[in-house]
């Protein structure tokens, strides 16, 4: 039964320690070079076009 809660314990920290990395906008932000972001309804009939 100690195994079971240790790696239970285990688990949960790990995946507490990793919610805060997930949940970051930064990359958000970021836009590739060279490649057309489309923004506004003129920029989408360019790509569709």
């Amino acid at each position: 039964m100690k195994k079971v809660a240790k790696k239970l314990v285990i688990l949960s920290l790990s995946i507490i320690g990793l919610v805060p990395m997930s949940c970051k906008k930064d990359f958000l932000e970021v836009t590739p070079k060279g490649k057309l972001i489309a923004q506004k309804t003129a920029d989408y009939d360019l790509i569709l076009n």
